[in-house]
This record gives C-alpha cells, structure tokens and sequence, in this order.
C-alpha cells in the first residue's frame, strides 16, 4: 500500500516497498495549450485573421517588389510604362493593408519615398528610360517624376485613406487604453 508524502505543490512521494518515487500531482485546471485555444475561441468578430507584418518587411517586401516591376517593365518595354504604375498602386495599397498598426507611419510615407528613389536610381543608370532628351540629373529626377505623378498621387491617396482607416478603427488595438 502507498502513503502519499507531500513534498511540494507540483509532486507527491509514494512509498512503495521501501522506495520513493515522484508522482505528478494531476490538477483539474486545463493545460497551458488549452488556455490558448480557449482564449482564441471567445475572439471579438471584428477581430482580423490577417498576420500583420512588421514594418521592416513590409517596406523590404515593397522595395523588392517595384524593383521587380521595373527590371520586368524595363525588359519588356526599355521605360516606366503604365504597367509600372498600375503594379505601383497594388505595391501600395498592400503594403497599406499588411503593416501592423504600428508602422502605419511607414507605410505612410512609403509611396513616395519609393518613387522618388526608383526614378533616381533611374535617372543615375538609364535615364532614358524616363525621358528622351539627354537632360541634368535634377531635371531627369523631376521629369521621372512629373510622368508618373498620377500612380504617385493615386497610391498615396488611397494608402492614407487605408491607413486613416486602420488607425481611427476602435477596438483594433489589443493594448489597454489609458481612462483618464
């Protein structure tokens, strides 16, 4: 017959034919990983299935993504087309749509600090894929610049929409907010 012996609060001793053994004491609270699925099913409904990236990947992904479009626009075409702008404006509206809420200032600015720096590299490396005429660095850059200022403006519009959007919607923070 054993004697149970407490000897902590997660274990009991047993003696058993002169021998001690440690027996788990068994509770009746649920394991840890059932904790967790639990606390998963009683989710708000408005609560987001999307993973959301941090704003290091999500800028990286959108750089590599228009880098991308251009070395594809300029193989196919030999200069920024309207494919290029139609890529940029998707480019945009998912970066908007994947950062965390956290670096929806990022994502902000994004747009055109991404242009900017795609048609310099442009105007350093092959300006003719923005203009014709053999023109200044400056006025490259601002040529660049001006013919794609419409996927510019409509890619900025809507990430600053989405990201007022995201940023003024209440109960998508899972921080407590201060009361006071």
């Amino acid at each position: 017959m054993a004697v149970p012996i407490q000897a902590g609060p997660d274990s009991r001793k047993h003696v058993s034919a002169g021998r001690y053994r440690a027996v788990p004491v068994r509770d009746n609270r649920p394991h840890r990983a059932h904790q967790h699925q639990h606390q998963h099913r009683h989710r708000r409904a408005d609560a987001s299935p999307v993973t959301h990236l941090r704003t290091f990947q999500v800028v990286g992904g959108a750089a590599v993504a228009t880098a991308a479009v251009v070395a594809f626009d300029l193989t196919l075409t030999g200069r920024l087309s309207m494919f290029f702008d139609l890529c940029f404006v998707l480019i945009g509206l998912s970066a908007a749509l994947l950062a965390r809420r956290q670096g929806l200032f990022a994502v902000g600015v994004l747009p055109p600090l991404l242009l900017g720096g795609v048609v310099a590299v442009l105007a350093v490396s092959a300006p003719a894929a923005l203009t014709s005429s053999h023109l200044a660095f400056a006025s490259t850059w601002l040529t660049g610049l001006a013919h794609h200022g419409g996927a510019l403006a409509a890619t900025h519009v809507i990430v600053l929409t989405i990201v007022g959007l995201r940023a003024a919607r209440v109960g998508g923070d899972s921080r407590p907010r201060p009361t006071a």
